[in-house]
């Protein structure tokens, strides 16, 4: 259940909270012209904060507005850094060549203990790979495999000391509540495969801190939540029957222990905002009427948003139009529709879409039609893009994304959002990639054949 793209809430709205004023600073080494984003990360999502634009080497972000919680600090899609802010002043150096990996904190406690548990973190897992890496070329028990085992407890053993001196050494800081949020959940080595994954289910959450509010500002709190789910995914069942085993992780989940009000809402408004765009819709329905109470005040509205798009309606109807084209995409003939909205930036788009040319035969063949909506503001960039890469099918651009009526009607709170469309333009799947859209295609197809005999 995991949503590949980064989604970037432009429309949602920062809570503040006033106090004392909080400055972030970050120096680069090089002092070239560049602009430089900051979002506050809840979950999945990357909420505006400030931005500055072409700096010269030092960037200074203050505010009274800064909640706790952890920061990315951003110059592109693939080039940004995270730190905490929790109400202390924060400065960094750093360089754009490794702008995450050459961070040294100047100013900031939290910060310090927080890349302590990064870089420890990274080592372990270098050198926990290489030797299991190792021990799956060596089936056969040895000598020298005894002495890899013996190697990996002991480096487990070291890496958990660190970490439990990180948590506990420093205090109630923030980085602390982190830490003990992203300890993974390791089953015993002796157990069967059925066995650790009821282990995992039954111990997963066991070092959550559920009762703090801040800890839904940090971008693991969503890696935590549909990896959860993860474990209860089962191949080869139908969609009513995964249905079911998800909405035990619901229940699971929105019933620990100790859960704050702030954390069952931040649940609540992830997982509606995910299930979504995929094609479970009865578990939106079973959200609202099993948990509606922890939802925020605009979800309502959500609710009622997301419906439209729902399995089984007919699609929201928009003009479909291109340079030289004009349409409704209700009156379109064909055999079905697979309508996608993508962005340049998004790197789950750039593989898909050659993806979908490679299939545009097929898809053709089958009397389908595609519809690419791109979501970039600069027409011109989009425009050389489809040129360069030969995209056949019906290409056309909305410059405002965020407040578009065709993004608002889909629900498009992130790229790539999917859809196929029957001949009578009714919603049949929401895929996330070309086997899924495939796998829709040709169900559609036999389905057609078969009302046809």
């Amino acid at each position: 259940m995991k949503k590949l793209p980064l989604i970037i809430a432009f429309f949602l709205a920062l809570t503040s909270v006033f106090g004392q004023k909080t400055t972030l600073t970050i120096r680069l080494k090089e002092k070239a012209p560049i602009s430089a984003y900051l979002y506050l990360n809840q979950g999945s999502t990357l909420v505006p904060v400030d931005s500055i634009l072409l700096g010269k080497g030092v960037f200074s972000f203050n505010t009274t507005k800064f909640v706790p919680g952890v920061y990315s600090f951003v110059l592109s899609e693939d080039m940004f850094a995270r730190f905490i802010i929790n109400h202390e002043n924060v400065e960094i150096s750093t360089t754009l060549e490794g702008l995450a990996d050459s961070v040294r904190i100047i100013q900031s406690e939290e910060n310090k203990v927080y890349y302590k548990f990064l870089h420890e973190r990274s080592n372990y897992n270098k050198k926990s790979n290489a030797i299991n890496e190792l021990l799956s070329s060596y089936p056969v028990k040895n000598k020298f495999t005894r002495l890899l085992a013996k190697e990996k407890k002991a480096l487990e053993s070291n890496y958990n000391k660190v970490i439990q001196y990180l948590i506990n050494a420093q205090g109630n800081l923030l980085a602390s509540q982190i830490i003990l949020s992203e300890i993974p959940t390791k089953a015993p080595e002796n157990l069967s495969p059925e066995q650790k994954q009821q282990y995992l289910i039954a111990n997963w959450w066991n070092t959550f801190p559920f009762e703090n509010p801040n800890i839904t500002n940090t971008p693991g709190i969503a890696e935590k939540l549909w990896d959860y789910f993860d474990l209860f995914y089962v191949d080869g069942v139908s969609r009513q029957e995964q249905d079911s085993y998800f909405k035990r992780a619901i229940d699971e989940v929105m019933n620990q222990p100790s859960i704050s009000k702030e954390v069952q809402t931040f649940f609540v408004s992830e997982m509606v905002k995910t299930f979504s765009q995929s094609s479970h819709d009865a578990l939106i329905d079973y959200i609202k009427k099993s948990y509606s109470q922890n939802a925020p005040p605009n979800l309502d509205a959500e609710f009622d948003r997301i419906t439209n798009t729902a399995i089984g309606r007919i699609a929201p109807n928009f003009t479909v139009q291109t340079d030289s084209t004009k349409t409704e995409l209700l009156k379109m003939k064909s055999q079905g529709v697979v309508l996608i909205f993508w962005s340049m930036q998004c790197s789950h788009c750039q593989k898909l879409l050659p993806e979908i040319k490679k299939n545009y035969a097929k898809l053709r063949a089958s009397g389908f039609e595609v519809i690419a909506v791109n979501l970039d503001a600069y027409r011109p960039a989009w425009k050389l893009d489809v040129a360069k890469n030969g995209y056949p099918w019906i290409n056309m651009n909305v410059q405002n994304p965020y407040n578009d009526p065709i993004t608002a009607s889909y629900n498009v709170t992130g790229t790539p959002t999917i859809f196929i469309l029957d001949s009578e333009k009714r919603i049949v799947e929401k895929p996330n990639d070309i086997k899924e859209i495939m796998k829709a295609v040709e169900s559609i197809n036999h389905k057609t054949k078969e009302e046809g005999n």
